[in-house]
């Protein structure tokens, strides 16, 4: 019967010396271990000879060994193998560990009675040191049997997120499932070790199943004075772009009752990144105070202020200076209003206003229509045309785009992006209509200017030796004159 078993044994320890990956050979030492003491102790037997009591013992230990080579090398076969795989389906690690546990107790149960004693009787001769050992494990056998019940129900796999008993201490992804506990790596790159029989008696998040994707809320209070309904499209534009954010279900806000200082609202969004939801969230936060801004709809809190009304309107009066005076630098670098004199470029200054922008917020887009012009104060923007998406230029301080969507309402061309927070001064097509009420004679000379611009840029793109005649300029002049008359007077 050893020598069968012996036989048995070595074919299994070949087949895994070639179906077992390389990486987990380290696994071979106890199987390979008890071969070797095996072949010593049947050496050792055959020193005593055949019949000395002593012979007999080395047998039994030998016999023992060989069953444990046998039972260690199955359950690798079966549960690290390619071909264990195919034959069986993936087997969960505690399943596995309880598996490997039986089979000992079986290798335990033969090796005593290849040794003469009963396995019977001495069960139930030790019922009471069985009942004191149940005792004194039962807080482990619990936590096992909690284990066994985790994996057979697969409420949760390595790699899920989960959340135990509401705790956000004990909210993180899951990266082993044992016997006896549950490891669980928190979003501070912390590992947690929770009882098995703590998972089972507590409720259980689990925010990766049935579906990846998860609902966020970012609640946030706007002034009474502005209609829900433009607070709603405001914010909800804001976030259609942002990384991370999921286009279905799209984003939604939601008017969620009616606060001491503010309106409160709140924007529910949908992630499928739960590893990163709460940079995510910042980004929204971002978007939304950007968004609020640029369209000038108050974020109230509870304050208590002392106002000192006139040293209030004298500070207000020197930052509106100081605005426009800003303003002023800034559209001097635009060519076609850099002809403008003082006094009318600083009457376009008081029409037009600023905006910031976050990261990677879009601006204008592609084919839309505008009648805006921006001109790039702090920051980058970045340029693209055409599908898909391919940049075009990176445009700094100085920088302006929209000059014919302002004038023309042409639609825009390019689609352009704030490559970090960036500060724009924006000129309106409202703005600017008043400003040609007053000054009607701008109307040509911004025709003009715009002509000689656009020819200019024709020529150098298409490397033309001729400069524009004055004649063609003229007749590109009135074309425009007529687009932009018709515009404003529209």
């Amino acid at each position: 019967m050893s020598g069968t078993l012996a036989v048995f044994a070595a074919v299994l320890l070949v087949l895994l010396l070639v179906l077992l990956p390389r990486a987990r050979w380290t696994s071979l030492r106890r199987p390979l271990g008890a071969f070797a003491v095996y072949a010593g102790l049947l050496a050792l037997a055959q020193t005593f000879g055949e019949h000395r009591e002593e012979a007999n013992w080395v047998r039994v230990a030998a016999f023992a060994a060989i069953l444990v080579v046998v039972s260690r090398s199955s359950v690798l076969l079966a549960t690290e193998t390619a071909f264990g795989r195919w034959l069986l389906p993936p087997v969960p690690r505690i399943i596995a560990d309880v598996l490997q546990g039986l089979l000992f107790a079986l290798v335990a149960l033969a090796t005593l009675a290849a040794a003469g004693f009963e396995p019977g009787q001495l069960l139930t001769t030790s019922a009471l040191l069985t009942a004191v050992v149940g005792l004194a494990l039962q807080d482990t056998l619990g936590n096992l049997f909690a284990g066994l019940s985790l994996q057979l129900d697969r409420q949760f796999d390595v790699g899920d997120w989960i959340d135990i008993d509401a705790d956000p201490e004990k909210n993180g992804r899951v990266v082993e499932v044992s016997w006896r506990t549950t490891k669980v790596l928190t979003l501070d790159r912390v590992e947690i070790i929770v009882p098995n029989g703590v998972i089972a008696k507590s409720p259980v998040r689990i925010y990766t199943r049935p579906d990846p994707a998860q609902r966020r809320s970012i609640p946030f209070g706007c002034a009474y004075g502005v209609p829900p309904g433009r607070v709603k499209q405001v914010v909800e534009a804001a976030t259609v772009d942002l990384p991370g954010v999921l286009h279905h279900p799209s984003p939604e806000v939601l008017t969620r009752g009616f606060g001491d200082h503010a309106v409160l609202y709140e924007l529910r969004y949908h992630t499928d990144d739960h590893e990163h939801a709460h940079h995510t969230d910042a980004a929204v936060v971002d978007r939304i105070w950007h968004a609020l801004a640029r369209a000038e709809i108050p974020i109230p809190f509870p304050q208590h202020d002392v106002h000192l009304f006139q040293r209030d309107a004298e500070q207000r009066r020197i930052d509106a200076e100081e605005g426009i005076e800003r303003r002023v630098r800034a559209l001097e670098r635009v060519p076609m209003l850099s002809v403008l004199e003082d006094e009318i470029l600083h009457e376009l200054a008081r029409e037009s206003g600023e905006r910031t922008y976050a990261a990677a917020e879009r601006i204008v887009r592609e084919g839309d229509e505008g009648s805006e012009l921006f001109v790039v104060v702090a920051g980058d923007v970045s340029v693209t045309a055409g599908q898909p998406e391919r940049e075009v230029a990176t445009l700094g301080p100085g920088g302006f785009f929209g000059e014919m969507s302002l004038l023309t309402g042409e639609v825009r061309n390019a689609t352009v992006r704030a490559v970090k927070e960036t500060r724009l001064v924006v000129v309106g097509h409202e703005g600017l209509r008043r400003l040609l009420r007053r000054h009607p004679e701008l109307y040509e000379r911004l025709s003009a200017v715009l002509a000689e611009r656009q020819m200019q840029l024709e020529a150098a793109t298409e490397q033309l030796l001729d400069e524009p005649t004055q004649r063609e300029v003229q007749e590109r002049s009135g074309m425009l004159l007529r687009r932009i008359q018709a515009f404003f007077r529209g």
